[in-house]
């Protein structure tokens, strides 16, 4: 969380964005390789919105809901199509799909043209720590992001 906040606070100093960061009920124990890849969203999506919201505000928010690690990061800015991004393939969002795929979790994405977008990642708690020693033992967390 306090990685995540810093960023949030850093960014917006840089790119004139008000970011509202909030967080509630988070474990205090998220296996290391699952907290590394929701900051990894965090960063991806609110570069997304840097590039492509046209817009000045953005949220960050991070809970938990029952078993399961909720990360919401949102715009009120540009949006897009996001079936038109699914078959033209945007980096920034195939990346964030591939982490959620490799620690099980969901990815979704909510957009629309001048309505701005909300990513939406859930991993479930239950099976986490067991998923995160298979990616640090299959090798699937590099060491420069350690």
């Amino acid at each position: 969380m306090a990685a995540i906040a810093s960023y949030c606070r850093e960014l917006a100093r840089n790119h004139a964005l008000a970011i509202e960061f909030s967080h509630h009920d988070v474990p205090d124990e998220v296996p290391v390789e699952v907290a590394l890849c929701l900051f990894r969203i965090v960063q991806e999506a609110l570069r997304n919105v840097v590039k492509h919201g046209a817009t000045a505000e953005a949220k960050v928010e991070l809970f938990t809901q029952g078993e399961t690690i909720n990360l919401y990061v949102s715009d009120a800015g540009a949006g897009f199509d996001p079936a038109s991004k699914r078959e033209n393939g945007g980096l920034g969002l195939v990346s964030m799909r591939e982490r959620m795929r490799l620690i099980g979790g969901k990815f979704s994405v909510e957009s629309a043209p001048t309505r701005g977008t909300r990513v939406r990642i859930q991993v479930p708690l239950a099976g986490s720590e067991a998923t995160a020693r298979r990616l640090q033992h299959a090798g699937s967390v590099r060491p420069h992001d350690r």
